[in-house]
């Protein structure tokens, strides 16, 4: 490590500068799981996980808060874990029904759609919060082949004559 006495002494020559943040905006990304975090909800009201994608072609990366346990709202809790579900689906955990580890969902390869947020007002402050880039669903990576379960389909409509 070099030692320099004053600011003007130091040397950055030989120094990589770093990228700037981007977050991704609307669209569908093919990204990596950089970071997968079990963490308490800011409200007290239950658990989430906190995934950090990053676009494998180094566009920029976004955040995904996903509520897996809520104490107060069941629908919140179901589309949470809905979308887990599909984010280990689609991005070929091994076991998407009984996931285990927190750390095994890092570097998982997926497909994201990112959408842009609704505007709406913050329950706290009452103060409008802008529309904002946020995750909206999950799918296959364009260049990958993880396994997808094979479902029954149960159509009991009948089809329209055109």
């Amino acid at each position: 490590m070099s030692t320099f006495a004053s600011f003007s002494d130091l040397d950055l020559s030989s120094v990589k500068e770093a990228k700037g943040v981007s977050i991704l905006q609307p669209g569908t990304y093919d990204v990596k799981v950089l970071n997968a975090e079990w963490q308490e909800m800011s409200n007290g009201n239950g658990n989430q996980v906190m995934v950090e994608l990053e676009d494998v072609d180094g566009s920029g990366s976004i955040r995904h808060w996903i509520n897996v346990k809520h104490k107060t709202s069941d629908m919140a809790q179901e589309i949470g874990q809905r979308q887990l579900k599909s984010l280990l689906q689609f991005g070929g955990h091994p076991d998407p029904d009984h996931p285990g580890d927190i750390n095994s969902i890092r570097g998982l390869y997926v497909g994201v759609v990112v959408g842009m947020s609704k505007e709406r007002r913050n329950p706290n402050t009452g103060k409008v919060m802008e529309s904002r880039p946020e995750v909206k669903g999950y799918r296959l990576p364009a260049n990958d082949s993880a396994p997808v379960p094979e479902t029954e389909d149960k159509f009991d409509d009948s089809l329209p004559d055109f």
